[in-house]
């Protein structure tokens, strides 16, 4: 583990309307790791991730992100270095944009701040779509994308943000085969050549990723399980 984690949550307890839902979780992310997150429904693994983004406040313990405490007033910036894909869907496909405008978007902060000229952020879209494969949807409004390329499009948005770690709550959830390995080999590359750390909630049987080094097993709000992952993956939810 790295000196300085990506993300470390000390003693992190997170209570809502009366029900816990994370209990005293310890957990340190490193730079350029690759987690795999299970647990059953409501073990706690989205408010993992709200707390994690900020989204959550915890009511005991502490977050740091890149050495700092979150708080209030540096949380929009902290949350900048993490890119969260949630389960629900996240944005209406209704609305009329074009993919490329969409993920574009990532490359604008808060109060209208652009990042970059504008022939520099042409050429980071043009770049990251290229890496991406997402090159042929850039001029297709969002309503006429599959649900694989939709997921395509939400990583590029990501690394044009530029984060240090990805939370990746169940992305290849409802997608047929052919584009869980898709989205599941895009995941692995950004990982090894991007060198960013991902935290990948997956039920899946059939893909556990290679890059997956670590397993996290939530339950009830706690973390039981935490534990090396060999290069042969492993066992489908609920297996011994």
């Amino acid at each position: 583990m790295s000196a300085t984690p990506l993300v470390e949550l000390t003693g992190v307890s997170v209570e809502r309307g009366g029900r816990r839902l994370l209990q005293d979780v310890n957990l340190r992310v490193a730079p350029r790791e690759f987690i795999l997150l299970r647990g059953p429904n409501g073990a706690g693994k989205t408010t993992l991730f709200e707390t994690i983004t900020g989204f959550a406040t915890p009511t005991a313990g502490q977050v740091c992100v890149a050495g700092q405490r979150m708080l209030w007033s540096n949380r929009p910036a902290l949350r900048r270095r993490i890119g969260y894909l949630p389960q629900q869907a996240w944005f209406d496909t209704r609305i009329p944009i074009r993919a490329g405008d969409f993920a574009a978007l990532a490359q604008f902060g808060g109060w209208g701040t652009r990042r970059g000229s504008r022939h520099e952020r042409a050429a980071r879209l043009a770049e990251i779509a290229g890496y991406t494969g997402i090159i042929p949807l850039l001029d297709r409004p969002l309503a006429a994308l599959s649900g694989g390329e939709l997921q395509k499009v939400a990583i590029a948005r990501i690394l044009l943000q530029e984060p240090q770690l990805i939370l990746m709550d169940e992305p290849m959830n409802h997608l047929d085969r052919a584009a869980r390995e898709q989205i599941a080999r895009l995941l692995a590359r950004v990982n090894r050549e991007q060198g960013l750390a991902v935290i990948l909630v997956s039920h899946q049987a059939d893909e556990p990723p290679e890059a997956a080094t670590r397993l996290l097993h939530l339950e009830d709000g706690r973390l039981s399980a935490d534990r090396p992952l060999a290069a042969a993956g492993v066992p489908p939810e609920g297996a011994s």
